[in-house]
């Protein structure tokens, strides 16, 4: 199989390129709606969106320390079968902090957007159980 051609990266593409990704998630429209109301292909949307997915992945590859070469899981005894437990990576998901409104009709609250472009408001004193376990359902679900 022939290399990958990898072109110098152009900072400023992809600074554009993640600003109409943050956009369209915020928008709440299709892609294909915001790439016309945008003017832009939506094929170069879709390329931008999975390559600046593997930027990401790439980035945090090589922010992970090193993993011990003395990870060795043991099967658990109160189970009937063996089992053995894979450690689950951590993945990096950039996050963009912004204002939200204040006033007497707006709780304190975090608004989180996930990659797939779903929101989730969460009040002030959330259960940080029941969040992973929502997010964990939404990431499953094709966006």
């Amino acid at each position: 199989m022939a290399a990958r051609r990898r072109w110098p990266r152009d900072p400023r593409r992809e600074r554009f390129w993640r600003g109409v990704l943050r956009r369209q998630a915020a928008s709440g429209s299709t892609v294909r709606d915001f790439c016309a109301a945008e003017n832009l292909p939506e094929s170069a949307f879709y390329f931008w969106r999975r390559e600046i997915q593997r930027r990401n992945q790439e980035r945090s590859a090589r922010a992970r320390p090193p993993r011990s070469r003395r990870t060795r899981h043991t099967p658990s005894r109160s189970v009937g079968k063996t089992a053995r437990t894979q450690p689950q990576p951590s993945v990096f998901v950039p996050v963009e902090i912004a204002p939200l409104p204040s006033g007497p009709n707006h709780s304190a609250r975090l608004e989180v957007v996930l990659p797939c472009g779903a929101k989730l408001q969460v009040p002030c004193g959330f259960d940080r159980g029941t969040l992973a376990s929502v997010v964990d359902v939404l990431e499953g679900r094709p966006c």
